[in-house]
């Protein structure tokens, strides 16, 4: 992670299956990264035809979250975590975007959501912090 941040590439990744051991992220933070991806809720997630989370899914990534939200709480690294998803999912399946980022917002309202939605427009009510266009 040193040498990477050294030549200024990142050593993180937004497509993680879940948050990495609290170390590695004290590793990046200390070699300057500003942002630290938790996971993608959305890599295992692609949307039926008609856009439905499968049950214990959202509950599935609480789960997984939790005792890392509470490291890096305890670690003051909170305020540079976040959780990926939906890579330019089309408006069509805003549902589960609504579910999905809406369920972790609920339990966790300091972690940071980002996602890359194709749609034309951002909703106000919209569960996501940053919206890459």
């Amino acid at each position: 992670m040193p040498f990477l941040a050294h030549h200024r590439a990142p050593a993180d990744s937004i497509y993680l299956h879940g948050p990495r051991p609290t170390a590695e992220y004290e590793e990046l933070a200390a070699s300057g990264a500003k942002w630290m991806g938790m996971g993608d809720a959305g890599i295992s997630f692609r949307p039926p035809q008609n856009g439905t989370v499968p049950a214990g899914y959202v509950q599935g990534w609480i789960d997984k979250l939790t005792p890392a939200m509470a490291a890096l709480k305890q670690k003051g690294l909170l305020n540079k975590s976040y959780v990926y998803g939906f890579d330019e999912m089309p408006e069509l399946y805003n549902a589960s975007v609504y579910e999905i980022f809406g369920g972790l917002k609920k339990k966790f309202p300091e972690l940071t959501t980002m996602a890359v939605l194709d749609w034309p427009t951002f909703p106000e009510d919209l569960p996501l912090d940053i919206w890459v266009r």
